[in-house]
């Protein structure tokens, strides 16, 4: 069973996640590859 802290650490990242889809879902491959800011903070 998870911690409370484990639980809210992953509803952090599964929102971020969804974040990170919403931004780059209409990007094309070309545009994401060539934007190092954009594959930076899809990285971090």
């Amino acid at each position: 069973m998870l911690s409370v802290r484990d639980k809210s650490l992953l509803l952090g990242i599964i929102k971020h996640c969804r974040k990170i889809l919403e931004k780059t879902e209409s990007l094309p491959r070309e545009a994401f590859d060539q934007d190092e800011d954009v594959v930076e903070i899809v990285l971090f």
